[in-house]
């Protein structure tokens, strides 16, 4: 029985086989190397699928399809695969992890259009990632769009303080007396022929000066020099500059893709 409630997307770099790639049917969408191999070898070692596979496959691709790969015990290549409906996209090893999470993205949009559309609220990080800087970066536009279509309202909420508790390359301090703030803006409505890009940008202006405000207000300060890495640069704290954290960034980047490149 399937527990999780959220599209679950397979990676496959390598060979399905056996508990593999009954794993892999266990998911909503898969995308593989195209030097990957996939079947159900049990019974040519005497053995039984028993954690679903064959219960699973003849729901993902025709029965008669079904039985050749669960009697026959031949795996098949990811063109196969592909063209039997098994798998979703059949990529190059070095780009599986981008595709994968591009398809992710694209899932995650509208696993939240829908949520909206029911009357439920979902928090977007509009920046994508963490901001090394504990400044505003330069924002994404799927939350203007998500609004847009839902044709909801978005609420910009600015929280300052926990980046203290725990943030990029800091170790986790979860010790108490720390304060965190929130401070919710007035919603801002977007209409159906409203630039996006237009209302990104009054959305970035505003949670600007709206993390101005939090930092201004907020009653607790840096206890020493040593305790300064929390405030911005220009606020004469020690973390990075927004653009020494992009740049940042970027290497992280760079060495993640290196590393997925020789796995």
């Amino acid at each position: 029985k399937r527990v999780f409630s959220k599209p679950l997307i397979a990676a496959c770099n390598g060979s399905a086989l056996a508990g593999g790639f009954e794993i892999m049917l266990s998911c909503d969408l898969v995308v593989t190397a195209d030097h990957a191999k996939f079947g159900i070898p049990e019974a040519a070692r005497g053995l039984v699928a028993g954690a679903g596979g064959l219960i699973r496959l003849p729901k993902r691709v025709p029965m008669a399809i079904a039985l050749e790969l669960a009697l026959t015990a031949e795996p098949i290549d990811a063109e196969k695969a592909l063209a039997i409906g098994l798998v979703n996209r059949v990529v190059p090893a070095e780009s599986l992890m981008d595709e994968a999470m591009a398809l992710a993205g694209a899932e995650s949009y509208r696993v939240a259009l829908d949520a909206l559309r029911s009357g439920e609220v979902v928090g977007i990080f509009p920046e994508a990632t963490i901001s090394r800087s504990f400044e505003i970066k330069d924002f994404k536009v799927g939350a203007v769009r998500l609004a847009q279509q839902a044709g909801v309202p978005l609420i910009p909420e600015i929280v300052w303080g926990t980046h203290r508790l725990m943030t990029k390359g800091r170790p986790r301090d979860f010790s108490r007396g720390k304060a965190i703030s929130v401070t919710v803006g007035t919603p801002i409505h977007v209409g159906p022929q409203d630039d996006v890009d237009e209302v990104g940008t009054h959305l970035h202006s505003i949670m600007a000066t709206m993390l101005d405000d939090a930092i201004a207000t907020y009653h607790q300060q840096p206890s020493g020099p040593d305790d300064r890495w929390w405030i911005p640069a220009r606020l004469g704290g020690t973390a990075p500059t927004l653009a020494e954290a992009t740049r940042m960034d970027r290497l992280e980047a760079l060495e993640r893709a290196k590393k997925r490149s020789t796995e």
